[in-house]
């Protein structure tokens, strides 16, 4: 698949929720904004800190199967970095949904992990926390 946005502007077309995730830095806020301006959509925020542990929460700022409840009949172009790793978990409020996963190097990210300081000091604590929730 191309990754020319020109090339891919007839399939993103069929679509009115877009979700753009990936890692922080690769591109997915401008991403979102360039979508929801070509194609009529609203830009929206879902960038909350979401534990696996509080999908439920009846918060749509804490639960992430909650927040995904309220957006099901909404159209929208989704920035959402902090989503990529929980996708799997709200399959089904996806069927009708295309997502984006943008792309960076690793080299990149690290690169990019050290010279941002929100990464540096709460991205990656929040996603050590995580990630040891999701293996034990």
């Amino acid at each position: 698949m191309s990754r020319n946005y020109e090339d891919l502007k007839p399939i993103i077309s069929q679509f009115r929720k877009v979700l753009v995730t990936g890692p922080h830095g690769a591109g997915n806020k401008i991403t979102a904004n360039i979508i929801a301006e070509d194609f009529g959509l609203p830009y929206v925020r879902g960038e909350n800190t979401w534990y696996h542990t509080d999908y439920n929460d009846p918060d749509p700022d804490v639960g992430l199967i909650t927040y995904h409840e309220i957006m099901k009949d909404k159209e929208w172009s989704m920035f959402t970095p902090s989503q990529c790793a929980h996708l799997q978990n709200v399959t089904e409020y996806l069927d009708d949904v295309l997502v984006v996963f943008m792309y960076k190097s690793i080299d990149e990210i690290k690169d990019y992990s050290s010279r941002n300081s929100f990464v540096k000091n709460q991205t990656h604590l929040y996603e050590i926390t995580t990630r040891q929730q999701i293996i034990e």
